[in-house]
Order: structure tokens, then sequence, then C-alpha cells
């Protein structure tokens, strides 16, 4: 039993040895290329590093090696910038979740303080001097298990921000629209104002400013149109092009028939308001679904004329003579602002899409909806009638072409990410 117990300490103190020996030899192979790289950006500058402390694991994680720069008190300059929401970039191995950042203003107010991953949805609230402390790093956790620690950098910087303007398209023609996106603006919830000669402009706000969209009517003026853009005490100006465009000439016959008494006045009074009410969210979410299935009876912006008239009227709209009785469905998520019978246009749908867009659907068999309901994007609306039912595309009160909604087309679409 001695001999036994003797071999026993024997071979314990011989893997002590060699475990030993070996961690000792890794821990000594152990160096500062271990760690993660450093580098970090803010407003698109690199920043340096004025100290560090990180844990290097040894073995799997059975002992951790430390290697450490002890932080000064040195700032880092970065003159001026421009950006309202400035970006962080971290070098691959630094997590955002990890890393996180103080910046101050120059009266000793926190403006941020939290993760680098939150910095996204943050606006610097004036122009001024700032100052930022990053740290930037990874906890430990996870296996295999990974140098743990983080970096630390200092800087200072003076922000002369100011607004921008976006267009989606700077040239249209009749019928199509164009996005304005506004961003780089200090304070968020303060909406810019909009001048432009083509209609009124609504906006709503999205992530990093405001998105509206400027309508280019059937019977626009060729040539250019000017757009001022009003934010605080910043004004910005740019021109919006407006090509000609074609439309057909249809000569069309039909019983004449007299408007009722009143039709003009009620629809001034049921309608028109619904050109400057309304939601500002967007509700839609690609392209527009067609309302109806049918042939196109009259296409958006021809000449009619009628009866052998001399005089044109002009169409506004898509007119499908679908079958009596079909399903008329919205053609995207919204709320149903106006669900009536007109003495002009007989059952009426208005459905607010928001941001000033709206659809009108004109002469329906019957209703299925009220006014106020939330509808969805192909959400049954009404059926059919005996008469070729109506699409009218709005931008407040200017009409545009619902072919390039239906196609999923055009401004109405941009995407300033």
């Amino acid at each position: 039993m001695k001999k036994f117990l003797t071999w026993l300490t024997m071979v314990a103190l011989f893997v002590v040895l060699v475990v030993g020996g070996t961690v000792g030899f890794l821990y000594s192979r152990t160096t500062a290329a271990s760690l993660p790289a450093q580098g970090a950006s803010f407003a698109g500058q690199t920043l340096t590093v004025n100290g560090y402390s990180w844990g290097v694991p040894v073995l799997g994680g059975v002992v951790w090696r430390t290697f450490q720069q002890s932080v000064t008190a040195d700032v880092q300059d970065l003159g001026t910038i421009d950006q309202v929401t400035p970006a962080v970039v971290l070098a691959e191995g630094l997590d955002p979740e990890g890393s996180f950042l103080v910046l101050t203003a120059a009266d000793g107010t926190q403006v941020y303080n939290g993760p680098v991953s939150g910095l996204s949805s943050v606006r610097l609230p004036a122009n001024g001097d700032y100052q930022g402390l990053l740290t930037a790093g990874r906890v430990m956790g996870g296996k295999p298990a990974k140098p743990a620690g983080f970096y630390r950098y200092r800087f200072r910087f003076t922000l002369a921000a100011q607004p921008t303007l976006t267009l989606s398209d700077d040239t249209i023609t009749r019928g199509e629209v164009c996005a304005i996106y506004i961003s780089n603006i200090l304070d968020a919830g303060a909406a810019p104002s909009i001048d432009c000669e083509l209609g009124s402009v609504w906006l709503a706000p999205v992530e990093g400013g405001w998105l509206g969209f400027i309508p280019a009517a059937y019977n626009a003026e060729a040539g250019d149109h000017a757009l001022t853009v009003t934010v605080g005490s910043f004004v910005l100006e740019d021109t919006v092009t407006v090509q000609h465009r074609d439309f057909a000439k249809v000569y069309t016959t039909g019983a004449e028939t007299d408007e009722p008494a009143g039709a003009s006045t009620e629809f001034r009074e049921k309608i028109w308001p619904l050109y400057t009410t309304g939601a500002g969210e967007i509700r839609w979410n690609g392209a527009f679904a067609q309302p109806v299935e049918g042939d196109v009876s009259l296409d958006f912006g021809v000449f009619e004329y009628k009866n052998g008239s001399q005089q044109a009227v002009r169409s506004t709209g898509v007119e499908w003579a679908a079958a009596e009785g079909a399903q008329v469905v919205s053609p995207a998520a919204g709320t149903v602002a106006f669900a009536g019978k007109l003495l002009l246009t007989g059952n009426t749908v208005v459905i607010d899409h928001g941001c000033g867009v709206k659809s009108y659907l004109y002469r329906l068999g019957s209703l299925t909806v009220e006014t106020g309901a939330a509808v969805e994007r192909g959400a049954a609306v009404g059926t059919a009638g005996s008469e070729a039912l109506k699409y009218e595309l709005k931008i407040g009160n200017k009409s545009i072409d619902p072919w390039m909604a239906i196609r999923g087309q055009g401004g109405l679409f941009y995407n300033p990410a």
C-alpha cells in the first residue's frame, strides 16, 4: 500500500509538472498580438487608443494573461464634424453591444450614455463643442474562450451641422412623383416646411429625418419648378424638372346626362376637405393593388372627346369596365376617410394611405366598409356596379398616375436608407 501511494504521488507530481510546464509555455507564448484589433472611428475619423485592459485566455481559459496600458488624460481633437447622428464603427472582434459611448455637451449635459449599438437613434441636440469617451471591447463569455476587455478612447469635436435635402429624382414626367428626404436635422421634433410650385407636400417622420412626396399632376406645367425647404434658420433650395408627356386622345359616345342638382356642392363639401387633412404616417409598403379586375375603359391623363364634342375632358384616373358584382379592394393599407353615396360619383370610398396620399374609388355598386375603418392592401371595400369603376390616386389635390403605384415604381417607393 505504501509503495502504491508513493507511486500515485509521483504520477500526480509528474502530471502537475507537465500541465504546469505546458501552461507556463503557453503563457509565455501569449503576447499582445492576441488582442483584438484596436480600430474604431467616430464620424468617419479614426480614433487613437489612450489606454486598454485585456485578459487573454491560456489553455482555453484555465488561466488568463493580462495586458494593460494606463489610461491617460490625453484628448484627441477631431476638429469640426457635420453629422447630427455620427456613426461609430468598430474593428472586427469588438462588440457594439458590449461597447459604450458617453457624449457630453459643453455645459456638462450628457447627450448620450449607452451602448454603441443604440447610437443610430440619437441626434445631437445643437451645434457646439462636445467631448466623447468610448469604451470599446468585448465581455467574457462563450466557448471557446476569447480575449475579454476594452480599449479606451477620449476625443472632442465641434458640431457644425446643417440639414441636407435629397430628391429621389430631380426630373420626372407628368403623372409621376418625386420623393424628398430631409436629413441631418438637429431638432428631430421640428417638421420642416416646404414651398413647392407643383403642389402641397406632406411630410412623415422616418429614421434619420423627414420624407415627403412631390406630385407632378397630369396637367403640370412642363419645365423647372422651384422648391424651398425651411428647417429652423436654414433655407434649402432645389429644382424639380417636369417633362412633357403625350397623352392619347379618345373619342367616346354615350347618353348625355345632366348633373343632379347640388351634386358639385355636395362633392366639394364631402371630398375637398380630404385634400388637406389626414394621417402623416406612411402606411403603404410595396406596390399598390389594382382595385378591380376588368378591361381599362379610360386611362389616366387621356383627352376624352365625347359625342363629337370639340372640347376634351381630361381623365384624372383609370376606369375599369368590371363585371357587375366584382370585388373592389383597397389598393394599399390605410384608413377609410370616407365611405358613402354621393350625387356626383355614386358609391364612393376614399382611403387615406398617409403622407397626403389617398385613393379615391368612384361608382361602386355597393359598399362593405364604413368611414374610420382600417384596411389592409387587398381588403374588400365593396363591389363593382353597372358603370365603370373609377380610381384616382392623389397627393393632396393633385392626381397622379395610378399605374406607377400599381407597378411599384417611382418616388412613392423611394427608400432613403
